[in-house]
């Protein structure tokens, strides 16, 4: 298994083991763990270029993904993240960094209130 240097972090790892172990249950818990992971790695990242930086975001991703491989809502939302992350184009590796947590942030509030919502109406 590829561990990028960020990935080694033992919050990264784990967030991965307990993903992996299952003892974080249900499609938008899993889901928020993921982007929990892709944040923790944007803010610690050490890439030297934007590029870099994506690439290092994609390979953490799929990681993730492997973590879990028929869990939808985990893919949706690692593709979502990196996807965006990646779009941006012509900013510097700093302002990349700052932009993939606002990313996470925004997907992590915006689950978190759907759950809220579930758990209120049903």
């Amino acid at each position: 298994m590829f561990m990028s240097a960020t990935a080694n972090d033992d919050r990264v790892r784990k967030i991965m083991r307990d993903i992996k172990a299952i003892k974080i249950q249900g499609a938008r818990k899993v889901s928020v763990a993921g982007a929990r992971i892709l944040m923790i790695v944007a803010r610690e990242s050490q890439a030297k270029s934007s590029g870099a930086f994506v690439s290092e975001l994609r390979e953490v991703s799929r990681e993730v993904v492997g973590l879990r491989p028929t869990e939808p809502a985990l893919r949706f939302g690692q593709e979502l993240i990196v996807s965006r992350v990646a779009s941006r184009k012509r900013v510097s590796v700093g302002e990349l960094r700052r932009y993939a947590v606002l990313v996470c942030r925004h997907y992590i509030y915006e689950t978190k209130k759907m759950l809220d919502k579930i758990a209120q109406y049903g």
